[in-house]
């Protein structure tokens, strides 16, 4: 007869063990740096088994105690732990197991620091959280911007976390504000042009861009950097005077050349002389 063999591929043995199990963990999670932290991490696992009520095992408060203390001895396990009890509350069918996991996670969130697994975890949260987010988000945060802790919770601090005391302020939520582009006002174009003092300031380029969008009703004057002063037509540049006869005729007369001529040459004019005046 033949036999069928089973394969499964990488990613089904991953997303395997990202879920609920009854027994114990063959290895970590997550990358331990040696061997002596895998053999702690699988044994902190059942602590969060008989905790659960997934295995039985007496005193389920010295459970959490042993594994908030082996945490703050080795912090790389608290990544781990952390992965640990979201697996084992992923597709858990026990209502009154997740309900455990739901105190064991607070435990921790109130005692440990998440690191690199933090991300993950919010995430996690705000999918699985429910009317529990505002709280375990809010503490999550607070334990990671505050100083590490160094001392395990005794056994009534502990059932003080589950029953929703903490040490930290909780009515705080640190949320990012969102940004406001601050509005310019501009000043009055009369502080602008003339100091305290009644002097006018220097401007540099940087003012006058910012000049720009002033609304000026009085002075339909704008001050700008490119613009050029009009100039008035030069008056050693007019070289035509027109003279007006007794017979009120106007003949127009070169000041330079001494020329004459009756029609009206181009360009500006200089004033209207009349012919008894001195030429």
């Amino acid at each position: 007869a033949r036999q069928k063999l089973v394969t499964l591929s990488r990613a089904k043995l991953a997303t395997g063990m990202l879920r609920w199990q009854s027994y114990n963990l063959h290895a970590s999670l997550t990358n331990l740096p040696g061997k002596a932290e895998n053999v702690v991490a699988k044994r902190l696992f059942k602590n969060i088994l008989g905790y659960m009520g997934d295995k039985s095992l007496p005193a389920t408060q010295i459970l959490i105690q042993d594994l908030v203390q082996q945490c703050l001895g080795i912090p790389c396990l608290i990544d781990e732990v952390y992965c640990q009890i979201m697996k084992q509350m992923t597709k858990n069918p026990y209502k009154a197991s997740v309900m455990k996991g739901w105190e064991i996670l607070t435990v921790c969130l109130e005692c440990l620091k998440p690191a690199a697994v933090h991300k993950y975890l919010q995430f996690w949260l705000r999918e699985n959280a429910g009317s529990y987010l505002e709280r375990l988000e809010t503490l999550m945060y607070q334990t990671i911007y505050s100083p590490d802790r160094k001392v395990i919770p005794s056994v009534e601090e502990v059932k003080g976390i589950i029953k929703g005391h903490s040490g930290k302020d909780l009515k705080f939520i640190t949320k990012p504000l969102p940004y406001v582009r601050p509005k310019y006002v501009p000043p009055n174009w009369r502080d602008v042009i003339e100091s305290e003092d009644g002097e006018e300031e220097i401007f540099s380029e940087g003012d006058l861009e910012e000049g720009k969008n002033m609304q000026i009703s009085e002075n339909p004057v704008l001050f700008n950097a490119n613009m050029k002063k009009e100039r008035t037509p030069n008056r050693r540049k007019i070289e035509w005077q027109p003279v007006e006869t007794p017979q009120k005729m106007i003949y127009y007369w070169n000041i330079r050349t001494n020329e004459v001529t009756w029609e009206r040459p181009d360009g500006d004019l200089l004033p209207v002389r009349s012919q008894h005046k001195k030429k």
